[in-house]
């Protein structure tokens, strides 16, 4: 595993740390581990619904049920 160094702002940093503190997070590591993971699932949710709405745009309006 590789470091990254990040500058953020007091309020991030102490809203980091209120979450340590809270239990659900054992270090600033694992919270931002955390977030990156939730932010690649929202991606590939987003290009999932994406592709379902190209799919229905395809489809064109009043020809019936698209396969």
């Amino acid at each position: 595993m590789v470091s990254m160094n990040i500058s953020i702002p007091d309020p991030l940093r102490e809203w980091v740390q209120r979450q340590i503190e809270s239990g659900d997070y054992a270090s600033a590591s694992d919270y931002v581990r955390d977030l990156i993971r939730r932010d690649q699932a929202s991606a590939r949710q987003n290009q999932t619904m994406l592709a379902l709405l190209d799919k229905a745009m395809a489809c064109g309006e009043g020809q019936g049920p698209c396969p």
